[in-house]
């Protein structure tokens, strides 16, 4: 039993306070954990959404309680921009994303945040310019790379630049499995047909159950006359 009246010798707050719970909070008297097993894998998918959401929005309320004394935080406005995308609320993303790279305008992690919020958001000119910056600033590292090359996909080209940057990914991690995919469809886009299947077969050697990759195999042997 947790005593917060004036009784309780140990009280650590004289006279006492409400006790708070939460990220960050410095006054909870104790935690309560509990073990549980669901009767099915569906009922575990459901349980496990419900505590990342939970979680999430728990830090966020932490985030907030930080930004509330000191708004202009490049960092913790960057930590929130990049929550609100993680839990799908890319609208309510981009302003904190615009105001940290503000104060931090050759920040390669903000500039790459907030070129997928804009991709999730279908503006995707707005995300290639983010991936350029992105590209700009650290032009080493497989993701952005990747990142890039789908943001000129998504843009209608060139092609060409995107499949550049899809082979730079590649050559930078060759396990990519999306770096793969997607090379594969740049080059369907430019009717080589067979390196186009050659990229999707490896991609699905890296991962055989992702359904979108076996619909751009398909498709694609069907455009070059591999299936009636």
């Amino acid at each position: 039993t947790y005593d917060n009246s004036s009784k309780n010798i140990r009280n650590p707050n004289n006279p006492p306070q409400h006790v708070i719970s939460g990220p960050r909070s410095d006054d909870e008297m104790g935690d309560l954990i509990l073990q549980v097993m669901t009767r099915s894998n569906h009922d575990r998918n459901i349980l496990a959404h419900g505590i990342v959401e939970k979680s999430m929005n728990w830090t966020l309320d932490g985030v907030d309680y930080i930004l509330a004394p000191r708004p202009n935080d490049p960092e913790f406005l960057m930590v929130k921009g990049e929550l609100l995308r993680r839990m799908g609320r890319f609208d309510d993303a981009v302003d904190p994303l615009r105001r940290s790279l503000e104060f931090d305008p050759e920040n390669q992690t903000i500039h790459s945040v907030l070129g997928r919020v804009y991709r999730a958001l279908g503006r995707h000119q707005e995300a290639l310019d983010h991936f350029l910056e992105v590209m700009r600033i650290e032009p080493s590292d497989p993701l952005e790379h990747a990142d890039l090359g789908r943001a000129y996909l998504d843009v209608g080209g060139p092609v060409d630049r995107a499949s550049h940057h899809l082979r730079q990914a590649i050559e930078l991690r060759p396990e990519y499995f999306r770096a793969h995919m997607f090379l594969g469809v740049a080059l369907a886009q430019e009717r080589d047909f067979d390196e186009s299947i050659r990229s999707f077969r490896r991609a699905l050697e890296i991962d055989p159950d992702h359904r979108e990759t076996h619909m751009e195999l398909c498709s694609t042997m069907i455009m070059a006359g591999y299936l009636d």
